[in-house]
């Protein structure tokens, strides 16, 4: 409810928020990887505990962390949600804590990870590529080839419409983030 609250009174954290006064970019962009890595580890964690699972991989390549959570397919419906929204749920209470602190102590560096944190949100919901979003769709449906392999015309468009989506949070993403840092540095 705060996030919800933070977003009403405050707008929609984007790529200014990134920009901490008084502080020189690479600050900024060390902030930034700092809360990138740790917010990474806290998500990843979520899902460790929830999917009872205590293995990670890392594809570097890709800057990629995963918990394998493959084993979930055999738990009852309710237990996969869990499983995959942890990560997403964890994310959500790290963005209401950081949104207290700006709110409480008007902290530019929280509002700046807090920034960050719902960018990784929002990349979740990127139905086009193998992400949290992705994965709560075909473990709610129980059906795991419902993006590569739909079964019907329904299921095809739905499919479609749910990857269109994810393309449009990514456009979003670089709207809010990387373009809006572009024009507060131009104001700066």
């Amino acid at each position: 409810m705060l996030n919800i609250y933070y977003f009403f009174r405050y707008g929609f954290p984007s790529g200014r928020w990134w920009l901490v006064p008084h502080e020189s970019i690479l600050i900024d962009i060390l902030l930034i990887t700092v809360v990138g890595v740790v917010s990474t580890a806290i998500h990843e964690f979520g899902h460790m505990v929830f999917g009872r699972s205590w293995t990670v991989s890392a594809q570097m390549l890709h800057r990629v962390i995963s918990t394998n959570l493959n084993h979930v397919w055999a738990w009852p419906r309710i237990r996969r949600i869990e499983a995959i929204s942890a990560g997403l749920i964890f994310d959500s209470v790290l963005l209401s804590a950081l949104f207290a602190v700006q709110i409480i102590f008007d902290n530019a560096y929280a509002a700046s990870a807090a920034s960050t944190v719902c960018l990784r949100m929002v990349w979740q919901l990127g139905f086009h590529a193998i992400r949290d979003g992705r994965l709560l769709i075909v473990l709610t449906l129980d059906r795991p080839l419902f993006f590569s392999k739909p079964s019907n015309n329904g299921e095809y468009l739905l499919s479609f419409i749910f990857r269109l989506f994810g393309y449009a949070m990514d456009l979003f993403i670089i709207w809010q983030w990387p373009i809006a840092l572009t024009i507060g540095l131009l104001e700066v």
